[in-house]
This record gives structure tokens, C-alpha cells and sequence, in this order.
């Protein structure tokens, strides 16, 4: 039963979604280190939605309209906020200078968010962790969480390694020319993950 979870936990996180294109993205205009601080929010956000999951929040929130809806609202407007910031930077989120941006958010809290506030990624987790799991167990809740840091384990593994794949893709984004390119695909990434949450 455990290799067939990890099976699949693989195959989910290796198959092209918005997680991985946002590291993708960050990795190769910034550089692997804020690429790999990405890797550590979402894989923060994935123990966050297994802690609610094992706890039992997660059916309250799923079944809470307006829970859900605060969630993917906020989630969104946080992704919006971000795309107006990288419209609007001239330097921080260009060409590779993290260092010299104050006013853009730090990468592992923008991974957090980005992660913790959509949804979808808790109702998967609602439904993905427990078929692995006998729920008649005593020992449901744990198993249910050593499946969720199992899952954050792989995802870490394989997200990091795009996050330093992508990192070759960084020179080429530092030449001039590249400038208003690399602004433009990373406001067109935070305003495709707004509308991913935002939409059913």
C-alpha cells in the first residue's frame, strides 16, 4: 500500500500543473536559491492542509461554502497583488535581483500562501490521502499524516530539482533583452495561478 502512495503522489507531482510552472518560472528568473524558498512554502502549505485534514477541519471547511470562498478569494486577490507587484518593479523581480527588492514578499511566505489558500489543493488531500489509509483504525489520523509528510517529502524532492534544473535557464533571462519578457510570462503565471484557484 505504501509504494503504490508513493507511486502516485510521484506521478501527480511530475505531471505538469501550476505548482511546478511557478517554480519553473521563479527558478529560472531568480535564481535556484529563491526557487528552493518556493519549494519550502509550498511544501509548508502541504503540511498545513494535512494538519487540518487529520484533525477533521478540512470536511468543515469543505463543506462551508463561505469558508471556501474566503479561501479561494483571498488566495486569488494574493496572486493579483503579486502580478501588480511584478508589473510594477523595476528591478526586484527582474533580471535575477531578489536581494534588492524590499518590497516584494519573501519566497517561502508567496509559496505558503499560494498553496494554504487554494482549495482545490485541500480537497484533494481530502480525497487522495484516505484511500490509502483504513479508516478503521486506531491509528487513522496518524497514518493519514505520515501519508501527508510522505507526500511533502516527494514533492519537496522533485520541485527542488526543477527548481535547480530550471536555475540553468537564469542567464539567458539576465541578458537585456529578456527584461520586459521575463515580466511579462511572470505576470501572466500569477494571473493564470489566480485564476486556476478562482475558477471551478
Amino acid at each position: 500500500m505504501i509504494w503504490s502512495f508513493i507511486g502516485a503522489s510521484t506521478l501527480l507531482t511530475l505531471a505538469p500543473g501550476p505548482d511546478n510552472l511557478f517554480v519553473l518560472v521563479q527558478s529560472a528568473t531568480r535564481g535556484s536559491s529563491y526557487g528552493l524558498r518556493i519549494v519550502i512554502g509550498l511544501c509548508i502549505g502541504i503540511l498545513l492542509h494535512t494538519s487540518v485534514v487529520c484533525l477533521g477541519i478540512g470536511s468543515l471547511i469543505a463543506n462551508s461554502s463561505i469558508a471556501l470562498h474566503i479561501m479561494k478569494y483571498t488566495g486569488a486577490g494574493y496572486l493579483l497583488y503579486l502580478a501588480w507587484m511584478a508589473g510594477t518593479s523595476t528591478n526586484g523581480i527582474s533580471l535575477g535581483k531578489v536581494e534588492e527588492s524590499k518590497r516584494f514578499p519573501s519566497a517561502i511566505w508567496i509559496g505558503i500562501v499560494m498553496n494554504a489558500l487554494n482549495p482545490k489543493v485541500l480537497l484533494f488531500f481530502m480525497a487522495f490521502l484516505p484511500q490509502f489509509v483504513d479508516s478503521q483504525t486506531t491509528t487513522y489520523r496518524l497514518d493519514l499524516f505520515i501519508l501527508g509528510m510522505i507526500f511533502m517529502l516527494q514533492a519537496a524532492i522533485i520541485m527542488g530539482g526543477i527548481a535547480l534544473a530550471s536555475a540553468s535557464l537564469k542567464p539567458i533571462m539576465l541578458h537585456p533583452r529578456f527584461h520586459q519578457v521575463s515580466q511579462v510570462v511572470q505576470i501572466t503565471v500569477f494571473v493564470g495561478l489566480a485564476l486556476y484557484i478562482i475558477l471551478p
